[in-house]
């Protein structure tokens, strides 16, 4: 994810678009599938909100944050001022 970052950074669209797939898709589902598996079980909302301690509290937001954090990101990636940053550039013509 890094090395496809800096490769975004240096203006690859290749890298933007690796990204957006990986962190858009599957690392929204890494962070929201435990929760919905949770739900699935039968777990109810109200009894774990009851019964949450402060470490609950902070894996909540981290992930509340971080899901926040991804859905905007990658969205920006593709608005036109940075649409112009992945543009190719013209090679110099030779005289």
């Amino acid at each position: 994810m890094i090395v496809t970052a800096l490769r975004m950074r240096a203006g690859k669209r290749w890298a933007r678009l690796a990204l957006a797939l990986m962190l858009g898709i599957i690392g929204t589902l890494s962070l929201v599938m435990e929760p919905i598996g949770w739900l699935l079980d039968g777990n109810s909302v109200g009894a774990q909100l009851a019964d949450a301690d402060t470490a609950w509290w902070l894996i909540a937001v981290a992930r509340t944050v971080h899901v926040a954090a991804v859905w905007g990101a990658v969205p920006l990636m593709f608005v036109p001022s940075a649409g112009r940053h992945f543009q190719r550039t013209p090679r110099p013509v030779a005289t």
